[in-house]
């Protein structure tokens, strides 16, 4: 189960397939994005309104799981740091960085303008 919806309708879902430092972020026309980082969690955590229902709970489940989404992203961050590189993952992580969490209606313009399939 997600771990809930924002204002825009998008999907957050934590823990796909093993991957829990990762906050994956499901737009209602199949788009995608992810969030790596505490910062980025953080980002969102400002970002969202307790006062809408979708939000409210959304924040309720963020509460519960912060701390393990918190641990489990700076121990993904601190391997992924000390790996060595391949060619093509530095090419997939500058992409990365250039896609990475904008919060509120910048994700949802850059979600329309064709993010389809960055993971």
């Amino acid at each position: 189960a997600p771990l809930g919806l924002d204002r825009y309708h998008r999907r957050y879902w934590w823990g796909m397939g093993g991957a829990r430092g990762t906050v994956y972020i499901e737009a209602d026309d199949g788009c995608w994005a992810k969030l790596t980082t505490i910062d980025e969690l953080d980002d969102l955590w400002d970002s969202l309104d307790k006062r809408g229902v979708r939000e409210a709970e959304l924040i309720e489940n963020l509460d519960k799981q912060y701390p393990a989404i918190a641990k489990s992203m700076k121990a993904s961050n601190v391997t992924t740091l000390h790996a060595p590189l391949k060619r093509q993952q530095v090419k997939r992580m500058k992409r990365h960085v250039q896609l990475s969490y904008l919060s509120g209606d910048l994700l949802s313009r850059r979600l329309h303008h064709g993010m389809k399939g960055i993971i």
